[in-house]
């Protein structure tokens, strides 16, 4: 199984907030892992997101390294002073490659979610929001 579908890969690489010069690694005539580049956010424009994704039978193969080295390469030509990604979990639940390529848990930021689907709260037309 790859990461992406190639079709998949087409609409995420022409998504408005990735940057056209994101990278992916290709091995063995199959995508094995895919990292895009994000465009940073206006209230923080030297820092570059990141997300990167690997096939399992992929990992530790150098290809994450690859990959990140692209990116580097990137945020250097464009003043980037930092990388940031997300995972779901508790920091000790990343997958342990960002630690090896020097990324450090951030709790700056907490975020919480609603289920929207599963009831609760009820808006009507002449309730204020």
């Amino acid at each position: 199984m790859i990461p992406y579908t190639l079709d998949e890969l087409e609409r995420i690489f022409n998504l408005p907030h990735i940057v056209p010069d994101s990278y992916f690694v290709a091995r063995r005539r199959h995508v094995v892992g895919v990292m895009n580049v994000w465009h940073p956010h206006e209230a923080m424009p030297s820092i570059l997101p990141v997300g990167m994704r690997i096939r399992a039978d992929a990992a530790d193969s150098g290809v994450e390294e690859a990959m990140f080295a692209k990116a580097v390469d990137f945020a250097s030509r464009h003043s980037m002073r930092e990388f940031v990604t997300h995972t779901t979990g508790k920091p000790e639940a990343a997958p342990p490659v960002y630690r090896c390529l020097g990324f450090e848990p951030s709790l700056e930021m907490v975020t919480y979610s609603k289920d929207l689907t599963s009831g609760g709260v009820t808006l009507r037309p002449s309730q204020p929001i």
